[in-house]
């Protein structure tokens, strides 16, 4: 089948927010497990990722602060390997002020240009600058927002994602988030050099935690909106309809219908 033009920018934004929830994942995982950052229980982080903690109390006023060093790109596979089954390399930074489990407590993750972070499938690694803000509303409820986060995709221009995602917590398993079951609801747009995506979730996202599952969208459905195009464009992460843990997505481009692994 010849793939429609338009399909291409839809796959790599596919891979965009994908890169962005799985990096939510890890840190998710790593926020709500630990006291004052310091790992406990089952975790999707390696063993070997580096934890420095810079300011361990709420006490001064300005809230806690973290460096998360996965290391070096290196050699491929690039990066640590988490128990997610992705690849993660470089540095995140976290500032939470107040304690993550409160109402309204903030969670700013900071990719610093002079030190990026990356994360991939050791092969194809996705570079990100900028920051990502998570802000809990309820028990149940986080919210995720990007100003400007800059990803780059291996041979593939820089796009610059502004999203806002609604993350409610379906089944919580306790401590931590593996064996959670997490939906994503909201919009994202995604601004290349030639065009703006607009993806907006009409079926929420659905993510189970389970460790051989985690790294995977398992349902849900997007509608996409080319700034340049009157295309009809929809991804579907289910859809053969049996909740399978992979990377098969089904993207129907005005009406013709084709599968993608992303």
């Amino acid at each position: 089948m010849v793939i429609p033009e338009s399909s291409k920018s839809t796959e790599n934004s596919i891979k965009s927010l994908s890169e962005v929830i799985s990096t939510f994942d890890v840190i998710e995982d790593f926020a709500s497990s630990s006291h004052l950052f310091m790992k406990r229980d089952e975790s999707l982080m390696p063993a070997d990722a580096v934890v420095e903690v810079i300011d361990p109390t709420f006490d001064d006023g300005d809230g806690i602060e973290a460096l998360i060093d996965f290391g070096s790109l290196g050699l491929e596979p690039h990066g640590l390997l988490c128990k997610d089954n992705k690849y993660r390399a470089g540095i995140i930074r976290l500032q939470l002020d107040k304690p993550y489990s409160e109402v309204d407590a903030k969670l700013t993750l900071t990719f610093d240009e002079k030190s990026p972070f990356y994360s991939g499938d050791g092969s194809e690694m996705c570079e990100f600058k900028g920051s990502i803000l998570i802000s809990r509303v309820s028990e149940k409820e986080l919210k995720l927002h990007c100003g400007e986060l800059i990803l780059t995709l291996e041979d593939e221009n820089p796009v610059t994602i502004i999203a806002d995602l609604s993350i409610t917590c379906i089944s919580d398993s306790g401590v931590g988030i593996v064996d959670d079951e997490l939906d994503f609801d909201g919009k994202l747009e995604i601004n290349t050099p030639d065009e703006k995506l607009t993806l907006s979730i009409i079926e929420p996202l659905q993510k189970d935690y389970e460790l051989s599952c985690a790294q995977y969208i398992k349902a849900g459905i997007i509608d996409v909106k080319l700034e340049k195009s009157i295309s009809e464009i929809a991804i579907d992460f289910d859809p053969d309809g049996d909740n399978t843990c992979d990377q098969t997505v089904g993207i129907t481009v005005n009406g013709r219908a084709f599968r993608y692994s992303y």
